[in-house]
């Protein structure tokens, strides 16, 4: 079952294969997270495939979550056998690029420090997984901003 988040953008059949194989071939491995920004944003990525029957346990608990879905799914699968695999050339529509201005600062502090961070209390995400990202936000925004700036002018 692959998970995939809504607004990305340049998904193609390749990335889907890369996702989808490792789990279809029963090479032992349990869980795929894919990424494409960079290995720290990967305990939170969208991108993901499961076994079906390993999900079905957690619909409701993942319904209820909200954004921090990742954060739950992390917690979850703890302890299962999970391959990290970088996407090139995957794309998102940037938060930037879907609100005012104005409102960028404060929505990305009230999904991380509100929504996933919630999350990441409630599953039991170790607070050394959640540093790493937090670690490397300043360096994401940064690099966001100037992705952002890049393409405005």
């Amino acid at each position: 079952m692959a998970l995939v988040d809504a607004d990305l953008s340049k998904l193609n059949i390749g990335h889907i294969k890369k996702m989808v194989e490792p789990v279809i071939n029963k090479s032992g491995v349990e869980v795929i997270i894919a990424y494409e920004d960079g290995e720290f944003l990967s305990l939170f990525s969208g991108q993901r495939v499961y076994r079906r029957t390993a999900l079905l346990t957690l619909l409701t608990e993942m319904k209820k979550s909200k954004f921090g879905v990742e954060a739950l799914l992390n917690s979850a699968f703890n302890n299962k056998t999970v391959k990290y695999i970088q996407l090139q050339g995957l794309g998102h529509i940037e938060k930037i690029q879907k609100i005012e201005s104005k409102d960028v600062m404060p929505s990305y502090l009230k999904h991380w420090f509100v929504d996933v961070l919630k999350q990441c209390l409630k599953s039991g995400v170790t607070y050394s997984q959640f540093k790493i990202a937090l670690d490397e936000m300043p360096k994401f925004i940064s690099n966001k901003s100037k992705k952002y700036k890049t393409k405005s002018k």
